[in-house]
């Protein structure tokens, strides 16, 4: 069984193409979980119009609780889970039929490749759309999500991963924690998770339509575009980014210091560090370690302001 968590709020312009996208999936042994953050469209009755259509297979959590954050309500909708996979659903996208499908495989081998059923998280990729769904060609590479960095050094300063394109175990699941002083997004903080106690695999297709439309939480973004690399060089953004960053470690380190490995553990410790060094070794210490961002801008930016 695979739970599909999906987090809405003022969603009805898109949301009933996504449910059909996963009420045509191929793979059938799934269940959706869905939590409004406080709609004041009829996003809310498009759910149950659908859970009413589809018997089972769509349970609405109804707390009267509005999170305000897509983070917090994807976060504490994995208490809710008890599935054997658990997967992130965006309102408004578009799952291709074979994605649970798919998924569900490249996780089940990962946690069989080498006999250990550790903590286990699997990403695919996604085709960028209009807000039609027609397909936006162009330069993957200049996507963040491009070639994602699996260990836990790398996602420490920066994350790869978007949360609709992720699956992962109940090992992985039953480890999550909601209650951290800072989180910067659901998906980075579960792949963290991943990275520091288990393994991260990646499949190599594009499994759904991730829709651009102007108000997406989080969007796809040009790595290399000018007004980009200005935006990494920017020194109070920088300043705000690099300490939220060591905000994010320190947190993770409260919560999960005694469940990952020893290496992570050493690699967790000098981060959280870099402050006490002097600036000279602060820079050493990140190249050392693997700490580094993926771009020569970022990794300038970083360097800097760290």
């Amino acid at each position: 069984m695979t739970d599909i968590l999906l987090a809405t709020y003022n969603g009805e312009r898109f949301l009933r193409e996504q449910l059909d996208s996963l009420f045509m999936q191929t793979y059938g042994d799934f269940k959706i979980i869905a939590h409004d953050d406080g709609s004041t469209d009829g996003t809310l009755e498009i759910l149950k119009e659908y859970q009413e259509k589809f018997p089972g297979k769509l349970k609405i959590i109804e707390d009267n609780i509005s999170y305000k954050s897509s983070c917090k309500n994807f976060l504490n909708l994995i208490k809710y889970s008890d599935a054997e996979y658990v997967m992130f659903c965006d309102q408004d996208d578009v799952w291709l039929e074979e994605k649970v499908r798919v998924s569900v495989e490249a996780i089940s081998e990962l946690e069989n490749s080498d006999g250990q059923k550790l903590p286990a998280m699997v990403s695919s990729g996604a085709m960028l759309a209009d807000e039609n769904m027609n397909e936006i060609v162009c330069d993957e590479t200049k996507l963040a999500t491009y070639c994602p960095r699996t260990d836990f050094a790398s996602l420490l300063v920066q994350n790869y991963f978007m949360g609709c394109t992720m699956i992962f175990n109940r090992e992985l699941a039953r480890l999550v924690k909601t209650q951290a002083d800072y989180i910067e997004m659901h998906d980075w903080w579960v792949a963290l998770l991943a990275a520091g106690t288990g393994k991260i695999g990646v499949v190599d297709k594009k499994l759904m339509k991730y829709r651009q439309h102007g108000k997406n939480v989080v969007g796809a973004t040009d790595i290399k575009s000018a007004g980009y690399i200005a935006s990494k060089l920017n020194a109070a953004k920088l300043k705000e980014a690099c300490g939220n960053l060591l905000r994010q470690a320190q947190s993770f380190k409260d919560c999960y210091y005694d469940v990952i490995t020893d290496e992570n553990k050493k690699l967790l410790n000098m981060f959280c560090s870099l402050r006490k060094q002097n600036k000279i070794k602060r820079i050493n210490t990140q190249l050392k370690y693997g700490f580094k961002k993926s771009t020569t801008a970022r990794l300038i930016g970083q360097l800097m302001f760290m």
